[in-house]
């Protein structure tokens, strides 16, 4: 029915205690079990996925990056004054 039953956090919101919704979502699972699925131990697959989920982000990071403005070795250019 797509409820989501909250854990009710105690020590939280100055001891008045807060609802925490849990969610873990089913990718990291699903791409776990394909490597599982490949042969390797469960925990070898937990590793797998988390060094390529660390790949795709530090790839995505690379592209995200502006493109340099300056040359190697040169020196920025000065705005033009009117």
């Amino acid at each position: 029915e797509g409820n989501f039953y909250p854990r009710w956090g105690t020590d939280l919101a100055l001891g008045h205690g807060m609802p925490i919704f849990s969610y873990a979502p089913p990718f990291l699972y699903q791409l776990t079990q394909l490597f599982h699925l490949t042969g390797l131990p469960l925990d070898e697959s937990m590793k797998g996925t988390t060094f390529y989920a660390i790949m795709r982000l530090i790839q995505l990071r690379w592209l995200r990056l502006p493109k340099p403005q300056v040359k190697v070795g040169g020196a920025p250019k000065q705005p033009k004054q009117k």
